[in-house]
């Protein structure tokens, strides 16, 4: 049993992650089978040719993406929001930090997909809205 297990069983993979492929990685990924220490499951060692298990370091604890990534899945729906203000907040007084050199590479990836969704909802809205009109004038002609 490993020191810290906080489940009995594999919480199971990740689903979300950076960029919606399951993958919280913040470790890497390994071929050497690494413990997921929260539910304590050795994993074996896997063939060089295999894609890697990734891992992280969660709440002290190494976890396999792949084994119980679903518990930084649930963290996130939780707490995503909460945790992203702060994290921005902390950015604020010193974007310069090494910590923040993965969100400076990522940033205006990110801003530009919001960007586009935010248009695309925009879109949507006055379609609806057109319709919307168009509904009214055949119930309540002038």
């Amino acid at each position: 049993m490993a020191k810290g297990k906080i489940f009995k069983k594999p919480a199971g993979p990740a689903e979300l992650g950076p960029f919606s492929n399951g993958d919280w990685a913040t470790l890497g990924t390994t071929t050497c089978g690494p413990l997921c220490e929260p539910c304590g499951t050795e994993h074996e060692e896997i063939d060089e040719n295999e894609p890697g298990l990734s891992f992280s370091r969660v709440m002290g604890l190494q976890l396999v993406d792949e084994c119980c990534g679903a518990a930084i899945d649930t963290l996130y729906k939780e707490l995503g929001e909460p945790f992203a203000l702060r994290f921005l907040e902390e950015f604020a007084k010193n974007p310069a930090a090494p910590q923040f050199q993965f969100l400076l590479r990522s940033l205006k990836d990110v801003l530009d997909r919001a960007i586009m969704a935010l248009a695309e909802s925009r879109t949507q809205v006055q379609i609806i809205k057109e319709k919307l009109s168009k509904l009214q004038n055949a119930i309540n002609p002038a």
